[in-house]
Formats: C-alpha cells, structure tokens, sequence
C-alpha cells in the first residue's frame, strides 16, 4: 500500500468510530486481533464484535461528560 492508500484507509476508520460507525469497519475476514483485556481474537466477526462495544463504551462516555 502507498502512504496515501494507508492514510486513506486510516481517514475511514476514524470516521467511522467517531460517527458511531463501528460495524461498518472493513476488516478482513482472516484478521487477528491482540488486546491487553481480551487477549487474540480471530476472525472478522469476532473482532468486529469487540470493536462495536469498545466504540460505543467510548461514545457512552463522552455521551455522560
């Protein structure tokens, strides 16, 4: 990928996630992912499960500040 592919790409992730978007993240289907409190996750619609509740954890928080 290019610099400009990459920030591209990076730009709708954030939008996403600052819209409330969440699920609508393009991941692939043979994605990993690693956090601190829910160790290796495999699989697109796993991730994506704990991508949505992390975004809107997040949005709640700002929704109380």
């Amino acid at each position: 990928m290019t610099r400009k592919e990459i920030l591209q790409l990076l730009d709708v992730y954030f939008v996403a996630l600052k819209t409330g978007r969440a699920e609508d993240l393009p991941f692939t289907h043979d994605i990993t992912f690693e956090g601190p409190m829910a160790g290796i996750i495999h699989g697109e619609t796993e991730v994506r499960k704990i991508v949505v509740e992390v975004a809107q954890s997040f949005q709640n928080m700002e929704q109380e500040i």
